[in-house]
């Protein structure tokens, strides 16, 4: 998923990648790609918000987000996320990207939703 390119025509890819469910358990990996160091993390002002319902509209959902940790060998921010939901459901997650500017918050559109079934 491409976010939203800010002011310094900058953008980042940002990725969520799903693991197999065990138990009643959804992990995750959010990674930010093409990032410096932590001081060019925090410039950027970037966040993302993941979100995980049992209907694919969405209708009733649930936020995760985690912090965010940095390899330097690949040059990417990436958090683990890791979500408790009820055994044998299935679960849609989509996640979207923000950038603050002069305090406020502008969002991408939300990614496609992809779905696991937790055991």
């Amino acid at each position: 998923m491409k976010e939203i390119t800010t002011k310094e025509k900058r953008s980042v890819d940002v990725s969520l990648a799903l693991e197999e469910c065990t138990n009643n358990v959804i992990k995750g990996k959010v990674t930010l790609k093409d990032i410096a160091d932590w001081d060019d993390y925090y410039s950027l002002k970037r966040g993302y918000s993941v979100q995980i319902s049992k209907t694919k509209d969405f209708s009733k959902f649930v936020t995760v987000s985690t912090s965010m940790n940095y390899d330097s060998s690949k040059k990417e921010m990436y958090s683990n996320i890791c979500w408790f939901g009820e055994a044998k459901t299935k679960y849609y997650v989509r996640i979207r990207t923000y950038k603050t500017v002069d305090g406020k918050k502008y969002y991408s559109n939300w990614s496609a939703k992809k779905y696991v079934t937790t055991k």
